[in-house]
C-alpha cells in the first residue's frame, strides 16, 4: 500500500512540474523578455501579442506561447485583459533553450 502512495504521488509530481516550473518564474518586468501563455481554447498567443501591441520574439513562438518585450506595466494588464493565461518571466526559459536575445 505504501508503494502504490508513493508510485502516485511521484506520478503527480512528475505530471506537475512543467507546471511549477512556469509558476516558479518570476513576474515579467519592464524592458524584460516575458512568456505570454494562452488558453488551448481560445486566440493564439501570438494573436493576444498583436492586440495589445506587443511583438513576438521572433522565432520562439507557437499556439499557446509567445515570447514578447514588455514595453510598460500597463502592457501586462493589456496582455491579461486580452486573454492571456500567464505572464512570467521568460529569461530563464530562453536560456534553458539556449537562446541569447542580447548577446554573450
Amino acid at each position: 500500500m505504501a508503494t502504490l502512495l508513493m508510485t502516485v504521488l511521484a506520478g503527480v509530481f512528475v505530471l506537475l512540474s512543467p507546471i511549477l516550473v512556469l509558476v516558479g518564474q518570476g513576474h515579467a518586468q519592464k524592458g524584460k523578455p516575458a512568456l505570454v501563455l494562452a488558453s488551448p481554447f481560445g486566440p493564439d498567443a501570438q494573436d493576444i501579442a498583436e492586440s495589445s501591441g506587443l511583438t513576438p520574439l521572433a522565432p520562439l513562438q507557437g499556439r499557446m506561447a509567445v515570447f514578447v518585450q514588455i514595453d510598460s506595466v500597463n502592457s501586462i494588464a493589456l496582455l491579461r485583459e486580452n486573454g492571456a493565461w500567464l505572464v512570467r518571466d521568460g529569461r530563464n526559459i530562453l536560456a534553458l533553450c539556449g537562446v541569447s536575445l542580447y548577446g554573450a
